[in-house]
């Protein structure tokens, strides 16, 4: 199983799909790291960038249930398992996640 804490500390800023200081771009930032730490827990790899599409980095139609499984248990209601075909970078989900009321895990 992926540490979250260890794959954190080798995630570049870049994953907020952003700059930090623009509105809403520290939670944007934390949510795609969130969001990241649980497709390296589905994927079972890190080898994925922030413009890599879930399923290059070796996602299917069944890992895509898994994920959105993750995100429901961690903000229900959120996104539609079908949204996460279309939305199929981290940034991106991290986006919709954001659009539709989410906020990070606090720390």
């Amino acid at each position: 199983m992926v540490e979250a804490a260890a794959l954190l500390a080798f995630l570049p800023p870049a994953w907020g799909g952003g700059p930090a200081s623009g509105p809403g771009g520290d939670e944007r930032e934390a949510l795609s790291r969130e969001v990241a730490t649980m497709w390296a827990r589905v994927l079972r790899h890190e080898d994925f960038g922030p413009e890599d599409s879930f399923f290059d980095a070796g996602g299917n139609s069944r890992s895509v249930v898994e994920l959105h499984l993750c995100l429901e248990t961690r903000w229900p209601g959120a996104l539609r398992v079908g949204q996460l075909f279309d939305l199929d970078r981290v940034p991106e989900q991290a986006d919709a996640l954001l659009a539709a009321g989410a906020r990070p895990t606090p720390q």
